[in-house]
């Protein structure tokens, strides 16, 4: 820790010394150094722009925060390695906050992010469930490739789900069968899903018609072409007013980031 200080004090490039830390003296986790994770112990092996604190847009980021409330329900479809859940905690106190994460190792690595940071949260009211939202019950090949930083996904039309050879068996549930058995209605919706947005969207339109939750949505054109329009169509024949925040990777085509709220409560 003290290595990875010293560098940033001698004008070491942030990323620079990320990177020496994790490859040279070996650091699996470093202080996040902005945003409202920043001083919390955080991956090394997952973006650096979670440690940068600039993994979301900060305008979208803070109205997200605005939308929680300390009896909010949240659910984090594709939670990852926990930067929405956790910075949900911040706020939530008597809610609860469902992570959805079929991954066993990014489960992991979210696992050891609650534990390194217990001093910063003000509940442990996070519970992270090991499958995959969709459109219902059932169970589905995902990729399970560690090389490509785009993410794994059940989707077929996906190059990365093609070009992998190594799957994993994911059992998938529907925020609509969820609510039916017995969880806690939903007030806000993250999903990050690779692909599957739409039929995450599909599996929740009973629960979307009924609660209205606002919506933080990224759409993945570049694992399954046309997503994005059935996905922003689906979502304003509904009633919701969608506003397009950005590209969710810079680097990369077809990764877009939406918020979604229903026009009833603008």
């Amino acid at each position: 820790m003290h290595i990875y200080l010293n560098m940033l004090k001698r004008n070491f490039t942030k990323r620079w010394a990320i990177k020496i830390c994790r490859y040279v003296f070996r650091q699996q986790f470093l202080p996040v150094m902005a945003g409202p994770l920043q001083k919390y112990l955080w991956s090394t092996a997952s973006s650096y722009d979670y440690l940068l604190g600039e993994y979301e847009d900060p305008a979208t980021l803070k109205l997200f925060i605005s939308w929680l409330k300390p009896d909010s329900v949240f659910y984090d479809v594709g939670s990852n390695v926990g930067f929405h859940s956790l910075t949900a905690n911040k706020v939530i106190e008597s809610g609860k906050i469902y992570a959805f994460e079929p991954m066993p190792s990014v489960r992991q690595v979210f696992e050891k992010h609650i534990s390194l940071n217990q001093k910063f949260m003000i509940t442990n009211n996070i519970t992270i469930l090991p499958f995959a939202i969709s459109n219902n019950e059932k169970q589905v090949e995902f990729s399970n490739d560690r090389v490509h930083r785009e993410g794994n996904t059940y989707i077929k039309e996906s190059y990365i789900y093609s070009g992998t050879e190594n799957k994993i068996t994911v059992q998938c549930q529907s925020i609509d069968g969820l609510i039916k058995q017995g969880y806690d209605k939903t007030d806000i919706i993250k999903i990050d899903v690779e692909g599957a947005e739409f039929d995450v969207l599909t599996g929740a339109k009973n629960t979307l018609q009924q609660y209205r939750p606002n919506i933080l949505l990224a759409t993945h054109n570049c694992h399954l072409p046309g997503v994005q329009d059935r996905c922003v169509q689906f979502l304003k024949d509904l009633g919701y007013h969608l506003q397009h925040t950005g590209k969710h990777n810079k680097n990369m085509d077809g990764l877009d980031d939406y918020i979604a709220v229903h026009k009833s409560k603008l």
